[in-house]
C-alpha cells in the first residue's frame, strides 16, 4: 500500500471547507465554506494556494457550487438551486432544517444533489438524492437516506458512486446509464466516508472524516493508497491543476473542541498531495435550471 502525506496549502482556516474543484478557464482552485455560505477561489502557486478571494457569499449555508457551461455557477439557496445570476429550480424541499449537501453534474449537464437534515435527524430518515431535470423539476434517485453525501462517476460515466449516509460507512453504486438499482460497492472501516472523486485509472479517492485520511479505493473496496492529512475531519477531495495531477483536500474545524483544535491546528485548512496519477475533468452543469432560465 502506498502512503502519502499532504502539505498545508492555505494560511487561513474555515469552519467547514467542502466542495473543492478546478476552474480551468481561470486556472484556479475553488471551494466552499458551508456555514458562512461562501464560495472561494485562489490561484495555484509553488507555495500552495495564493490569496483567496470571494466569488459569492450567500445568506444561507452553501453546500456546494458547480460550474455551469457559461460563466455562472449553480448553487443551492434553501430548497432550490439557483445561478448567481438569479435563475431558480423548482423547490425540492421547504423544511428550513434541511439543506443541500454534496452534488455533481452528469454528462448531460444535469445536477445530482443530496440533502441532509440538521439535528435531530428524523426517524425514519427521509433524505434524498435527486436530479434536476431539464424542465427545472426534480426526480428522486434515492429516498430514505440518513445523509446523502459524496458523489463520483466512473471514468466512462456508466456507474454513479454515492456515499450512502456517512454514518453508515457505505459507498453505494448504481448503473446510472440504465437506471439500475443501488447496491453496496464497499464499506469503509475506521472513519466515515465523505466527499470523493475519481482518477484516470477509474479508482476512487475518498475523504475519510474522523480518520485524517484520503484513501484511494479500487471499486471493490481494496485500499491502494492512504494520504495522511494533519487534521482529523477530512471533508472532500478533488483533482486540480492544469494537468489535474494535484489533490486538493478540504478539512473542517467542525465537531472539534478547544483541546482537539490545539492538537490539530491545521483543521479547517486546505492541503495538497501528489497522487502520482491524474484526475478526470468534472462535467459542467448545462441542463436548464428552472423557470428563470
Amino acid at each position: 500500500m502506498e502512503l502519502l502525506r499532504a502539505v498545508r496549502a492555505t494560511e487561513s482556516v474555515r469552519h467547514l471547507a467542502e466542495g473543492p474543484g478546478w476552474d480551468a478557464e481561470r486556472q484556479c482552485a475553488t471551494w466552499v465554506d458551508i456555514e458562512s455560505g461562501t464560495l472561494w477561489r485562489a490561484q495555484l502557486s509553488d507555495q500552495g494556494l495564493g490569496p483567496p478571494e470571494i466569488v459569492h457569499r450567500s445568506d444561507l449555508p452553501l453546500g456546494f457550487a458547480i460550474q455551469g457551461r457559461g460563466a455562472d455557477w449553480i448553487i443551492p439557496h434553501g430548497g432550490t438551486l439557483t445561478t448567481i445570476g438569479g435563475s431558480v429550480s423548482s423547490p425540492l424541499f421547504s423544511d428550513p432544517c434541511r439543506r443541500f449537501n454534496d452534488a455533481i453534474a452528469d454528462a448531460a449537464g444535469r445536477v445530482i444533489a443530496g440533502t441532509l437534515h440538521r439535528d435531530p435527524v428524523p426517524d425514519p430518515p427521509n433524505e434524498v438524492l435527486a436530479r434536476l431535470e431539464p424542465d427545472g423539476n426534480w426526480s428522486v434517485l434515492r429516498a430514505g437516506l440518513t445523509l446523502a453525501n459524496g458523489l463520483s462517476f466512473s471514468q466512462d460515466g456508466a456507474t454513479l458512486f454515492h456515499v450512502d449516509g456517512t454514518m453508515s460507512r457505505v459507498v453505494a453504486s448504481s448503473d446510472y446509464k440504465n437506471n439500475g438499482p443501488w447496491s453496496t460497492a464497499f464499506a469503509v472501516d475506521n472513519g466515515y466516508p465523505d466527499g470523493m472523486c475519481a482518477d484516470a485509472d477509474g479508482l476512487l479517492w475518498v475523504a475519510i472524516w474522523g480518520a485524517g485520511e484520503v484513501r484511494r479505493y479500487d471499486p471493490d473496496g481494496t485500499i491502494l493508497t492512504r494520504v495522511q492529512i494533519p487534521a482529523p475531519n477530512v471533508s472532500s477531495v478533488a483533482f486540480v491543476g492544469a494537468m489535474l495531477d494535484t489533490l486538493l483536500i478540504t478539512t473542517a474545524r467542525q465537531d472539534l473542541d478547544h483541546t482537539e483544535l490545539a492538537r490539530w491546528p491545521d483543521s479547517g485548512a486546505l492541503s495538497f498531495a501528489d497522487p502520482n496519477v491524474a484526475g478526470v475533468p468534472q462535467h459542467r452543469a448545462g441542463a436548464r435550471t428552472g423557470r428563470g432560465s
